[in-house]
Protein backbone atom coordinates (compact mmCIF):
# COMPACT_ATOMS: atom_id res chain seq x y z
CA UNK A 1 0.00 0.00 0.00
CA UNK A 2 1.47 3.22 -1.04
CA UNK A 3 1.42 5.80 1.25
CA UNK A 4 1.20 9.86 0.47
CA UNK A 5 4.35 11.65 1.60
CA UNK A 6 3.83 14.15 4.34
CA UNK A 7 3.98 17.52 4.64
CA UNK A 8 7.88 18.76 4.25
CA UNK A 9 8.38 20.57 7.54
CA UNK A 10 7.42 24.33 8.08
CA UNK A 11 10.31 26.52 8.18
CA UNK A 12 11.48 28.26 11.24
CA UNK A 13 9.36 31.19 12.35
CA UNK A 14 10.94 34.28 13.38
CA UNK A 15 11.47 34.10 17.43
CA UNK A 16 10.11 37.93 18.39
CA UNK A 17 12.35 39.73 21.04
CA UNK A 18 9.22 41.72 22.00
CA UNK A 19 5.04 40.13 21.93
CA UNK A 20 2.93 41.45 19.54
CA UNK A 21 4.68 40.10 16.36
CA UNK A 22 7.59 41.86 15.82
CA UNK A 23 10.87 39.59 15.27
CA UNK A 24 14.60 40.87 15.52
CA UNK A 25 14.82 42.55 12.15
CA UNK A 26 11.22 44.83 12.68
CA UNK A 27 9.40 42.44 10.39
CA UNK A 28 5.75 41.66 11.57
CA UNK A 29 4.84 37.88 12.01
CA UNK A 30 1.25 37.02 10.93
CA UNK A 31 1.33 35.00 14.42
CA UNK A 32 1.65 38.47 16.51
CA UNK A 33 -0.83 40.53 13.75
CA UNK A 34 -4.06 41.17 15.00
CA UNK A 35 -5.46 42.00 11.54
CA UNK A 36 -5.53 38.34 10.24
CA UNK A 37 -7.17 37.37 13.99
CA UNK A 38 -9.84 39.90 13.90
CA UNK A 39 -10.73 38.73 10.13
CA UNK A 40 -11.17 35.26 11.30
CA UNK A 41 -13.42 35.94 14.30
CA UNK A 42 -15.38 38.57 12.33
CA UNK A 43 -15.81 35.88 9.21
CA UNK A 44 -16.99 33.39 11.98
CA UNK A 45 -19.33 35.81 13.49
CA UNK A 46 -20.81 36.51 10.35
CA UNK A 47 -21.34 33.07 9.40
CA UNK A 48 -22.93 32.22 12.52
CA UNK A 49 -25.52 35.36 11.70
CA UNK A 50 -26.10 34.11 8.22
CA UNK A 51 -26.11 30.57 9.33
CA UNK A 52 -29.29 31.53 11.94
CA UNK A 53 -31.10 33.59 9.70
CA UNK A 54 -30.81 30.40 7.07
CA UNK A 55 -32.07 28.04 10.05
CA UNK A 56 -34.81 29.89 11.02
CA UNK A 57 -35.53 30.11 7.38
CA UNK A 58 -34.92 33.69 6.45
CA UNK A 59 -32.44 34.26 3.27
CA UNK A 60 -31.01 31.23 1.10
CA UNK A 61 -31.87 27.98 2.38
CA UNK A 62 -29.15 25.99 2.72
CA UNK A 63 -29.48 22.03 1.75
CA UNK A 64 -27.08 20.19 0.61
CA UNK A 65 -27.64 18.74 -2.76
CA UNK A 66 -24.92 15.89 -1.95
CA UNK A 67 -27.21 14.55 0.46
CA UNK A 68 -30.50 15.11 -1.38
CA UNK A 69 -29.50 13.18 -4.39
CA UNK A 70 -27.40 10.22 -2.36
CA UNK A 71 -28.73 10.45 1.07
CA UNK A 72 -25.17 10.18 2.50
CA UNK A 73 -24.03 13.50 4.26
CA UNK A 74 -20.73 15.23 2.98
CA UNK A 75 -17.69 16.25 4.71
CA UNK A 76 -19.61 19.34 5.52
CA UNK A 77 -23.15 18.70 6.28
CA UNK A 78 -24.25 19.80 9.95
CA UNK A 79 -21.94 23.19 9.44
CA UNK A 80 -24.86 25.54 9.06
CA UNK A 81 -26.83 24.47 11.90
CA UNK A 82 -23.07 23.64 13.99
CA UNK A 83 -22.83 27.34 13.51
CA UNK A 84 -26.12 28.71 14.22
CA UNK A 85 -25.88 26.57 17.65
CA UNK A 86 -22.63 28.23 18.43
CA UNK A 87 -24.18 31.64 17.43
CA UNK A 88 -27.00 30.72 20.36
CA UNK A 89 -23.82 29.47 22.24
CA UNK A 90 -24.96 26.05 22.84
CA UNK A 91 -21.61 24.67 21.70
CA UNK A 92 -22.97 21.25 22.67
CA UNK A 93 -25.68 20.81 20.37
CA UNK A 94 -23.17 22.43 18.06
CA UNK A 95 -20.56 19.63 19.08
CA UNK A 96 -23.11 16.94 18.05
CA UNK A 97 -23.66 19.27 14.46
CA UNK A 98 -20.45 19.42 13.42
CA UNK A 99 -17.34 18.58 15.61
CA UNK A 100 -15.00 19.73 13.44
CA UNK A 101 -16.60 23.02 12.55
CA UNK A 102 -17.31 23.42 16.47
CA UNK A 103 -13.44 23.48 17.06
CA UNK A 104 -12.74 25.59 13.95
CA UNK A 105 -15.41 28.42 15.03
CA UNK A 106 -13.74 28.23 18.34
CA UNK A 107 -10.45 28.58 17.41
CA UNK A 108 -11.03 31.97 14.73
CA UNK A 109 -12.97 33.21 18.01
CA UNK A 110 -10.14 32.20 20.66
CA UNK A 111 -7.46 33.92 18.09
CA UNK A 112 -7.79 37.22 18.89
CA UNK A 113 -8.28 36.49 21.94
CA UNK A 114 -4.53 34.89 22.26
CA UNK A 115 -2.76 37.78 20.33
CA UNK A 116 -4.28 40.70 22.71
CA UNK A 117 -3.35 38.39 25.88
CA UNK A 118 0.06 37.96 24.44
CA UNK A 119 0.23 41.78 23.47
CA UNK A 120 -1.33 43.30 27.01
CA UNK A 121 1.12 40.59 29.17
CA UNK A 122 4.14 41.26 27.03
CA UNK A 123 4.49 37.38 26.79
CA UNK A 124 5.18 35.54 23.58
CA UNK A 125 3.62 31.74 24.54
CA UNK A 126 0.20 32.94 22.46
CA UNK A 127 2.47 33.27 19.29
CA UNK A 128 4.34 30.05 19.63
CA UNK A 129 1.19 28.09 21.20
CA UNK A 130 -0.37 29.65 17.27
CA UNK A 131 2.58 28.32 15.70
CA UNK A 132 2.88 24.98 17.49
CA UNK A 133 -0.69 24.56 16.06
CA UNK A 134 0.18 25.07 12.18
CA UNK A 135 3.80 22.55 12.45
CA UNK A 136 1.03 20.42 14.17
CA UNK A 137 -1.34 20.12 11.13
CA UNK A 138 0.33 18.69 8.52
CA UNK A 139 -1.77 17.37 5.65
CA UNK A 140 -1.97 14.19 6.24
CA UNK A 141 -3.48 14.82 9.50
CA UNK A 142 -5.77 17.21 8.36
CA UNK A 143 -6.91 14.62 5.99
CA UNK A 144 -7.36 12.43 8.86
CA UNK A 145 -8.82 14.58 10.70
CA UNK A 146 -11.43 15.76 8.31
CA UNK A 147 -12.29 11.88 7.21
CA UNK A 148 -12.61 11.07 11.01
CA UNK A 149 -15.32 14.09 11.09
CA UNK A 150 -17.04 13.13 8.48
CA UNK A 151 -17.99 9.30 9.41
CA UNK A 152 -19.14 10.74 12.85
CA UNK A 153 -21.16 12.48 10.81
CA UNK A 154 -22.26 9.31 8.27
CA UNK A 155 -23.45 7.39 12.20
CA UNK A 156 -24.62 11.01 13.70
CA UNK A 157 -26.38 12.85 11.40
CA UNK A 158 -30.06 12.32 10.95
CA UNK A 159 -31.30 10.75 8.11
Amino acid sequence: MSSLPDSPPLPDLPVTQEPGGVSPSGSRTWEGSLAPALAAAGGTVCAMIYSRLAVAGIGIPMQCRWFRWTGIPCPGCGGTRCLAACGRLDFLAAWRWHPLVTVVALAFLAWPLLVLTGRMLRVSWPERLIAGIGVFLTRRRIFAIVALNWLYLCWALPR
